[in-house]
């Protein structure tokens, strides 16, 4: 399913990289939360993003 809202979705397509890399860490129940704080600008630097994550998910995928 989907873990954002629609509209928050539509907004976070235009988060740079550097963001969206520090957010996968974040656990599906508190993404949404997160990613409205980087949009609104709460949230600028990855390792903010990081610090601000409270249920750590592993990166599985990570090649």
């Amino acid at each position: 399913g989907q873990v954002l809202p629609a509209a928050l979705a539509r907004r976070a397509v235009a988060l740079p990289t550097r963001q969206i890399v520090a957010l996968r860490f974040a656990s599906d129940e508190e993404l949404p939360g997160l990613v409205q704080q980087v949009l609104d600008g709460k949230l600028t630097k990855g390792d903010e993003i990081k610090r601000a994550v409270r249920q750590w998910r592993a990166d599985t995928l990570r090649v």
